[in-house]
């Protein structure tokens, strides 16, 4: 999993330096973004092999982004959100998340789920 590329749509600095620094200490290349629109763009202009979402986002919800990016790509996409109701989950897998981990998160097991998802993806 060394030198995977994968974009953190995380609007939160705090959080997003701190899942940044541990993905980098996991061999990850990561570049973060704070909102849905830049990472539109960015997905358009650069390879990425997985992205990592937050849903609560200012501007274009979480959601929103998941929907229009999945008229154009099948890149894995994790979830991750304190939107933690069945139904929250439920939607954000019915939209097209892979996956869909609860914040707050354990870097263990979101290390974990990227593997896992990959497999999955580099499967087909």
């Amino acid at each position: 999993m060394h030198n995977l590329k994968c974009i953190l749509i995380e609007d939160n600095k705090v959080l997003s330096e701190s899942l940044e620094m541990a993905l980098i200490k996991q061999g990850y290349k990561v570049t973060t973004v704070s909102n849905g629109e830049k990472a539109l763009n960015l997905l358009q202009q650069e390879a990425f092999e997985i992205v990592l979402l937050d849903l609560v986002l200012p501007g274009m919800s979480g959601e929103a982004f998941l929907k229009r990016l999945r008229e154009v790509s099948d890149i894995p996409v994790i979830v991750m959100s304190v939107k933690n109701s069945k139904v929250d989950k439920a939607i954000g897998l019915e939209l097209g998340a892979d996956d869909y981990i609860e914040k707050p998160l354990s870097i263990i097991e979101l290390n974990a789920r990227i593997k896992s998802v990959l497999r999955r993806y580099r499967s087909y």
